[in-house]
């Protein structure tokens, strides 16, 4: 509750906060591409409001359209994240990762200047374009894949080490730009050159990104290719949040790709981690489950 000149200028709301450090099991849902204050993304937050059992939110990036400029990035933002996400917000937090139109002005400056976020990467430069958190038993490390991780050596990398080497059970790694997509902008191979033996060898079990416009779950990767043993990783683009809508072009690691405004749920149940898409209308588009190995 907001309370001004000692009187309440708000209802009372609860709030979710972090819990134990052994907790194992919760959900919490995932959206990207949004930012245009349109239909659809007002569509695609209401039904997000309405997952009671999700304890915070992703945002895979481009929290603003076509861009957040400095000085007008609360009025932008507000706009574009606060005001769509308003019901979500009440009672649960958020924690987007940058976008390539979420960088355009002083690198970042009034993406940094909307949120506050955890500042544990980066450095006074950097802080709060990539980091890490903690919920219960997993670990989440949100990546900035438009520049810092293009670059093959770097302190990132070490920072991106030394954290998945303390990583908890469960390792999800998000970003906006992919490292393998069906959609408009395609795969990245410096991306796929920097990250991807990395994140096998340090076992992350999921990647989410944006970029692209669209749904999409890749085939289990590993080394680069279809691992038939279905042990290899799964990215998972979330890109439908609101902006429009591009075609896809499946490649031999896409096990789907479907043009559509959507959200991802995931939910971390003990060995297992459940994950569905769920459309503008409300419609189930996709499922699928990872088990902890």
């Amino acid at each position: 509750r907001l309370v001004e000149s000692g009187k309440p200028i708000t209802p009372r709301y609860s709030f979710y906060s972090a819990p134990d450090p052994t907790s194992t099991d919760f959900s919490f849902v995932v959206v990207g591409d949004s930012g245009m204050d349109n239909p659809e993304q007002f569509a695609i937050a209401n039904l997000m409001a309405k997952e009671q059992d999700a304890r915070f939110f992703l945002h895979t990036g481009d929290v603003v359209y076509p861009a957040g400029a400095l000085g007008a990035a609360v009025a932008e933002y507000n706009r574009r994240y606060f005001k769509p996400y308003a019901e979500l917000l009440k009672r649960v937090p958020g924690f987007p990762v940058v976008g390539n139109h979420d960088l355009y002005g002083l690198y970042g400056a009034p993406f940094k200047q909307a949120f506050v976020l955890p500042s544990n990467g980066g450095g006074a430069l950097f802080s709060e374009l990539f980091y890490r958190f903690d919920w219960g038993d997993a670990t989440f490390l949100a990546l900035e894949t438009n520049t810092i991780f293009r670059l093959g050596s770097g302190p990132h990398m070490s920072w991106l080490e030394d954290e998945l080497k303390t990583a908890k059970k469960w390792v999800i790694v998000y970003m906006h730009a992919p490292l393998y997509s069906a959609g408009k902008h395609g795969d990245s191979s410096t991306l796929q050159s920097n990250l991807e033996s990395l994140f096998e060898h340090e076992g992350v079990d999921l990647v989410l990104a944006g970029h692209d416009h669209d749904y999409e779950r890749s085939v289990p990767i590993k080394q680069f290719n279809q691992d038939p043993s279905y042990a290899g990783l799964v990215h998972v683009v979330t890109g439908g949040g609101g902006a429009a809508l591009r075609p896809v072009n499946p490649t031999p690691r896409t096990h789907l790709a479907l043009s559509a405004h959507h959200y991802l749920k995931v939910t971390i149940a003990g060995d297992d981690l459940h994950g569905e898409a769920i459309d503008v209308n409300g419609q189930s588009i996709d499922r699928f489950t990872i088990r902890d190995q």
